[in-house]
C-alpha cells in the first residue's frame, strides 16, 4: 500500500503539535516558568514573560514590573524558609545592697526585707568596781575620828570561792559634817590590798560618805563571784568600853570608778544594789548576781 506525501505531512503537524508546549489557557499555571527559567516557547512562561532563546525573559514595558515580582517573590520564600534566631543575651545586675538605717527603722534593697531594726542593741553590761555607802546618821560618837562605817578592805573571790583580787583603786566623798578628829582615818587608800585594820588604824572611815573601788589587774566581776568586805566592826571591841563597832552600810555593783560622775542619779544608772534590808552590819559576804 502506498502512502501519499501529503498524508505524511499531516501526520508529522499532529505529531509536533501534541508534543509542543501546552496553548496558553491550557494546563495549569502552577507549571509556568518564572523569570529566568528554561522555556521552548512563551507560552512556558509565566505572563508577561516571554520565552527569548529558550530563556522566560520579561520584554516592553513590563520587564521592571516582573523584575520587582520576582524579587518580593525571593524575598518572601527567603524570609519563610530562614531559621528562628536562637540567640540569647542575658545581662545581670549585681544585687542593690545598700542599706540606710534610721533611729529605729531599717530599709534594705535587694533581698532583704524591709521593717523594724532588730538589732541586739549594745550588749551587756561589763562591771569592775564595788561601791560602798555609808548610812551613819551624822550624829557624833567618836572621840578617835571613827565615823560611820570603817572598812580595812574587800576582797573578790570566785565562784569556787577562790581569792582573786583586792581593791586596788580607790576614790572616796565624805559628809560635810563636823565631828572632832575628822583627819584620822580619811586616807581612802586605807582600804586597799589584804585586810589589815584596827581600831586605830588601816581602815577608812567612811564619814556619812561612800568609797568606790576597782580590783587588782582590772579584774571584771561577774555572776556568781562573791566580794567580802571587812569592817571595823564589833569583834574588835571586846574588852573595850565604850567601843564603836559595827555600823550600817550599803554595797553596790558598779561599771567602774567614774559611774559616780555620771550625774546624781549615777545609783540608778550605772549600778545594781547588792544589800536588802536596810543594809549590812560588820564584815560581810555576798554573792553578786541581778546581771
Amino acid at each position: 500500500m502506498r502512502v501519499s506525501s501529503g498524508l505524511v505531512r499531516l501526520c508529522l503537524i499532529a505529531i509536533a503539535a501534541t508534543a509542543g508546549c501546552s496553548s496558553p489557557g491550557s494546563g495549569s499555571s502552577e507549571n509556568l516558568g518564572a523569570l529566568g527559567a528554561s522555556c521552548t516557547r512563551s507560552p512556558d512562561c509565566a505572563a508577561p514573560l516571554q520565552c527569548v532563546e529558550n530563556v522566560c525573559t520579561a520584554t516592553g514595558a513590563d520587564a521592571q514590573d516582573a523584575v520587582d515580582t520576582a524579587s518580593d517573590t525571593a524575598v518572601s520564600t527567603t524570609t519563610a524558609t530562614s531559621p528562628p534566631d536562637t540567640t540569647t543575651t542575658t545581662t545581670t545586675s549585681p544585687p542593690d545592697t545598700t542599706t540606710t538605717t534610721g533611729s529605729s527603722d531599717t530599709t534594705t534593697t535587694g533581698g532583704t526585707t524591709s521593717g523594724a531594726d532588730t538589732s541586739s542593741g549594745p550588749g551587756p553590761v561589763a562591771y569592775y568596781a564595788i561601791f560602798v555607802e555609808d548610812l551613819w546618821d551624822r550624829t557624833c560618837r567618836s572621840s578617835s575620828g571613827q565615823e560611820g562605817a570603817d572598812i580595812d578592805a574587800v576582797e573578790l573571790f570566785d565562784e569556787a570561792g577562790h581569792h582573786v583580787a583586792y581593791l586596788d583603786t580607790v576614790d572616796a566623798e565624805r559628809s560635810p559634817t563636823i565631828c572632832s578628829n575628822m583627819e584620822a582615818h580619811a586616807d581612802p587608800r586605807a582600804a586597799t590590798g589584804a585586810p589589815d585594820g584596827s581600831l586605830t588604824d588601816h581602815a577608812y572611815s567612811l564619814w556619812g560618805g561612800w568609797l568606790i573601788g576597782e580590783f587588782e589587774f582590772g579584774v571584771e566581776l561577774t555572776a556568781g563571784d562573791r566580794v567580802q568586805v571587812f569592817e571595823i566592826d564589833d569583834s574588835y571591841c571586846q574588852g573595850i568600853p565604850s567601843c564603836l563597832g559595827s555600823e550600817k552600810y550599803e554595797v553596790y555593783l558598779a561599771t567602774e570608778l567614774d559611774c559616780v560622775n555620771q550625774g546624781e542619779d549615777f545609783r540608778d544608772t550605772c549600778m545594781i544594789k547588792l544589800t536588802a534590808g536596810g543594809g549590812a552590819l560588820g564584815s560581810i559576804t555576798i554573792e553578786l548576781s541581778g546581771f
